[in-house]
């Protein structure tokens, strides 16, 4: 199964947490392999996940922004694939 960069970024999330499949989690070490961009934005994801762990907790967003702000970042992520 060859995946594009935007199937990589929509399983980005299950792959970094282990959640997919044995032939999905093939899929993307072979596709992060070839391609060099999808590597880094791998590696830059599992970094940054890390480095917010040890960020101090805030307030919950408000249920209007959440849905605004996952709405933006949807769009982005089917539009623009990673660098």
């Amino acid at each position: 199964m060859n995946l594009s960069c935007q199937e990589f970024v929509s399983l980005l999330y299950e792959f970094v947490e282990g959640e997919l499949i044995a032939e999905q989690h093939e899929s993307i070490q072979v596709h992060i392999q070839a391609c060099t961009s999808c590597g880094v934005y791998v590696e830059s994801y599992r970094y940054t996940k890390s480095v917010a762990r040890y960020l101090p907790r805030c307030n919950p967003l408000s249920e209007a922004f959440a849905a605004r702000l996952q709405t933006i970042l949807d769009e982005y992520l089917r539009d623009e694939p990673p660098r």
